[in-house]
């Protein structure tokens, strides 16, 4: 899906505030970078760099970037399509009991249909 130009500059906006913090010790810091390596916001894009600061936060529980990693593998973005890997991240979800979310994860990204 392609974003509108409001929506590119509040990511911008949100980015440039998010690297701004000094000291950010907060789980989304770096899964929003790696959004802007991934799409090239601000900086050159580097999809390794992205995939690898989202798997990271994917790991350390960050529910956002596991749903981004789902819809990555799924849809070839930035990796090759590996279902396997997509529906892992799905997992992880239901596994914490995030059941509602794993759910419309499951509806957004329509991996089991």
């Amino acid at each position: 899906k392609c974003i509108t130009i409001d929506e590119r500059e509040k990511l911008i906006n949100v980015i440039r505030q998010i690297t701004s913090k000094e000291n950010d010790k907060e789980n989304d810091h770096d899964y929003y970078i790696g959004l802007a390596y991934l799409y090239g916001i601000d900086v050159e894009k580097d999809k390794e760099k992205a995939i690898e600061l989202i798997t990271k936060e994917a790991n350390n529980g960050n529910i956002k970037a596991r749903e981004t990693l789902a819809s990555m593998h799924k849809n070839g973005i930035g990796v090759d399509v590996d279902y396997e890997s997509g529906c892992y991240y799905l997992e992880k979800c239901y596994k914490e009991d995030n059941l509602e979310l794993a759910g419309e994860i499951i509806r957004k990204t329509s991996m089991l249909s």
